[in-house]
């Protein structure tokens, strides 16, 4: 089935890169712009919007750092729609714990609430296949030989287990706050902590078991203990988020 290209309105904006966006946003929401597809090029956006290429390359950095295109250089470049992902999320996170907008405490309490409830529908919605997925999740964080290969398998364990909840909300928002994490740690304590691991392995025993009540219960656990290890580490008071990666290891 054929689809309609979008038409786009002469911009008339003192912020003429902010009204690009809007349009493309409007566009997408509308379903005239759908993830995959290529934008018209540079050119052909300036002539449609009546604006400059300059004010269209503006757009697109801005789109481009939102997580909504990605832009590819080459003879097959250009601004591609971007599949929704967790990553569109992760950035503006990662600012707001910058700016001090956002405080290790608040990304904790907000995995709090978000971990628990993806446990509780993950216990509900699981498949075989998503268990299978975390088992292997916390068999490679048993595996791991270092720090950053341990971090980077239990935040595959949490993905997994949002995407086990079966709800893309929520899935993408285990795997954004996964990444802030992620994006805290420097180093690391070169040794696992087994407590965390008994707490994994209780909560997927949980979700085999589908007792939504246990898999909520063992996340909590999980993420007391986890807090538990933050609060023992020595972090210099310039970087207070650094410590808060053992959340996930």
């Amino acid at each position: 089935m054929a689809v309609e290209t979008p038409v786009f309105q002469p911009v008339r904006a003192q912020r003429i890169h902010e009204e690009i966006c809007r349009q493309v946003r409007d566009r997408l929401a509308s379903g005239l712009l759908r993830p995959g597809e290529k934008l018209p090029s540079e050119r052909d956006l300036a002539a449609g919007f009546g604006v400059s290429r300059g004010a269209v390359r503006e757009a697109l950095r801005t789109l481009e750092n939102a997580g909504v295109v990605t832009l590819r250089k080459g003879a097959q470049g250009g601004a591609f729609i971007n599949a929704g992902d967790a990553s569109a999320l992760t950035q503006p996170l990662q600012d707001l714990m910058v700016l001090g907008a956002m405080s290790p405490d608040g990304i904790a309490d907000a995995r709090q609430w978000v971990h628990a409830l993806v446990a509780r529908l993950a216990a509900e919605r699981r498949t075989e296949d998503d268990l299978t997925g975390l088992d292997a999740a916390v068999a490679a964080i048993d595996a791991s030989a270092s720090m950053p290969a341990r971090v980077d398998a239990a935040l595959l364990f949490l993905s997994r287990l949002g995407r086990a909840s079966h709800d893309p909300l929520w899935a993408a928002l285990v795997e954004s706050l996964g990444h802030v994490v992620r994006a805290q740690i420097e180093a690391g304590e070169e040794r696992p902590q087994p407590r965390l691991q008994r707490h994994r392995r209780a909560i997927v025993a949980a979700l085999r078991k589908r007792d939504a009540t246990a898999a909520c219960r063992a996340m909590r656990r999980y993420l007391d203990d986890a807090q538990v290890f933050q609060a023992a580490l020595r972090v210099p008071p310039v970087a207070p988020a650094r410590a808060s990666a053992r959340l996930a290891a």
